[in-house]
Parts: structure tokens; C-alpha cells; sequence
């Protein structure tokens, strides 16, 4: 079996020979102790949403977060006095968000900054994922060709995303 580790979240994914993803455990969900976003809350624009941890937080979802927003990074803190917040970063730029979910239900607060509206597009994402009857894992896969890494949603000819094959050095 093969897998493949979301850039996104640092979750790793097992896939069937057949190409299709597996179900994670529900217990592997990457988190982080601190968050090493430095940017002051203040310096972004706040928000609500209704969507809670258990909704956001799922695999299937993160799987798609990671195939729909490119060059992104989840960063999720552990939860601390029932708050988690989850931060995003685009590692090239000077873009970011931050969601404190919390177990109060009361709505999650939201904040982000730069050119680039990661939590706007993070939740496009999910909605995308909603209006798709809120596929499992198992219903995206992988294929491999010499053009690259294909990631597809119920069929193989249903594309997705194309990630390119890095060469090898010479020599390897």
C-alpha cells in the first residue's frame, strides 16, 4: 500500500491498491502544542462562523482542504479550556487565519490577514465538500503517471488536482 501526507495538515494517508484513499483513524489528528504563527490577532479582520470543530476537523474534509487550498498549512493547538484554535499560513507570503473553536456553543470566531483570505477560502472548501453530499476519504484516490500525481473525486478520469513528479537528481 501506498500513502500520501497532506502538505496541508501532516496527516498521512494510506491508499488502496486500487487507488482509492482509506479512512484514517479517528484517533491520528495532528496537533501542534503551541502555534508558531506570530501575527497579533488585532492585525486581521474578525469574523464568525457557524461551523464547529467536529464539522471542520473531520479527515474527508481535511483532505479536501489540503487538495483546494494550495500552498496552505493547518496548524491545530491542542485544546485548551474548552477553546482549540487552528491556524492557517501560507508558508510563501504573508497570508494567514486563525479559528477558536470552541465548546461553548457559541459561534467559532475568525481572524485573517494578507493578500490572501485563507479562512474565505477554507470555507469555500468545506461548502464545495457539502454540496458533493459530504463524501468519505475512500471516494477520492490517487494515480500515478508519468505526468505526475493525480488526485481524483469518485473516478479516475475526475481530476481534481495534478501534482508534477520531481525528477530525481542525477545519479539517483
Amino acid at each position: 500500500m501506498r500513502t500520501w501526507t497532506s502538505p496541508y495538515s501532516g496527516r498521512t494517508f494510506t491508499i488502496h491498491p486500487e487507488g482509492r484513499f482509506a479512512e484514517p483513524p479517528a484517533t491520528d489528528h495532528p496537533t501542534i502544542a503551541f502555534h508558531t504563527h506570530h501575527r497579533p490577532l488585532d492585525q486581521g479582520e474578525n469574523a464568525s462562523t457557524p461551523l464547529t470543530e467536529q464539522e471542520f476537523c473531520r479527515p474527508a474534509v481535511e483532505l479536501v482542504l489540503g487538495l483546494r487550498l494550495r500552498d496552505c498549512h493547518r496548524q491545530l493547538a491542542v485544546k485548551r479550556y474548552g477553546v482549540r484554535p487552528l491556524w492557517l499560513t501560507e508558508p510563501a507570503g504573508d497570508s494567514w487565519a486563525c479559528a477558536l473553536f470552541r465548546d461553548d456553543g457559541l459561534p467559532t470566531l475568525t481572524w485573517q490577514g494578507g493578500p490572501r483570505r485563507l479562512w474565505d477560502e477554507a470555507e469555500a472548501a468545506y461548502r464545495w465538500w457539502t454540496r458533493q453530499g459530504e463524501p468519505p476519504c475512500h471516494r477520492f484516490g490517487l494515480t500515478i503517471t508519468p505526468r505526475g500525481r493525480h488526485i481524483w473525486f469518485h473516478k479516475p478520469g475526475n481530476i481534481l488536482l495534478t501534482i508534477p513528479l520531481t525528477p530525481l537528481p542525477p545519479g539517483r
